[in-house]
């Protein structure tokens, strides 16, 4: 028979056991709620309790590529507005609804309850910002054009130079940007053709340094012209993480404070899948290079 501190001792190893699995258990429960929302419930948030009453989740869309798209044969949605849309909608348990909308309605339509939030690449300027809460989802900005030879260039810091010639076009966002942040280079403005959205042709030649253009169109660039970098970082790193950002995310309305962590949760858990999407519509198939 085994003596009484033997006992003790197997009882006391296994109630040591027994609390550490309790403890665990406890952590990962409570990382998961508030990872993915699951605590929020309809008697929290009203936005919740009309989506699942109504057993569909309105999104308010506007096409924008690549963060969304939409099949001409067949009208079905895709990228990344549609796929937050579903993961929300499947969190839910409900379906996705995806409400077509205007660029400058999309305010008054959450407003006036006519979607539950925006899926859409809404920009979350200080204006909108008063009326709505945003839940970002990604960045845009700017990225820069520069031929692979040219060593003057290769990095954001390196634009900020008197030797460094940065081509913009006349009046445009970009060139006020440029301006502010890089006092120190030299700027060569034109202006712009219908549908001109950078000074590629001017980098080719090497009448400038750096020509800026759109991030998401950058790795549409790299691919197709193969003498050229992207700065900064390269085509993808510049998308994911652009010059003179703006954040993108989606449109809520203030008064749901436990609708927008239950959103927030979901975009944390899903953020890996969206930057996915976002740069797998970065390409020459769905984003065209003016001629």
């Amino acid at each position: 028979m085994r003596s009484i501190a033997a006992n003790l001792k197997i009882l006391v190893g296994l109630l040591a056991i027994a609390l550490f699995v309790t403890a665990c258990q406890g952590r990962t429960g409570d990382t998961g709620a508030a990872r993915t929302g699951s605590s929020v419930t309809p008697s929290d948030s009203p936005t919740i309790a009309a989506i699942k009453k109504r057993g569909v989740l309105r999104a308010g869309v506007a096409i924008s590529p690549p963060h969304l798209m939409q099949d001409p044969r067949t009208s079905e949605y895709f990228g990344a507005g549609a796929l937050i849309a579903k993961r929300l909608a499947d969190k839910l348990g409900v379906k996705a609804e995806l409400v077509e909308s205007d660029w400058g309605l999309f305010v008054a339509g959450l407003q006036a309850d006519k979607f539950d939030l925006t899926t859409a690449a809404l920009f979350a300027t200080p204006e909108r910002k008063k009326v709505i809460d945003f839940v970002n989802f990604t960045r845009v900005g700017q990225c820069y054009i520069v031929l692979k030879n040219n060593a003057k260039v290769n990095s954001l810091d390196d634009l900020n130079k008197p030797t460094v010639k940065i081509g913009t076009l006349t009046g445009s966002g970009g060139d006020q940007l440029i301006r502010a942040k890089y006092k120190q280079a030299v700027i060569d403005d034109v202006p712009g053709a219908p549908g001109q959205i950078e000074r590629l042709q001017d980098v080719l030649a090497r009448r400038i340094d750096a020509s800026f253009v759109d991030s998401w169109m950058a790795p549409v660039y790299a691919a197709k012209f193969p003498q050229i970098k992207i700065i900064p970082d390269g085509p993808e790193a510049c998308v994911k993480n652009p010059d003179v950002p703006v954040d993108v995310g989606i449109g809520l309305k203030k008064d749901d404070a436990r609708f927008k962590e239950f959103v927030q949760g979901v975009i944390s858990e899903t953020q890996n899948e969206i930057d996915a999407e976002i740069l797998k519509y970065s390409t020459e198939e769905f984003l065209k290079i003016p001629k």
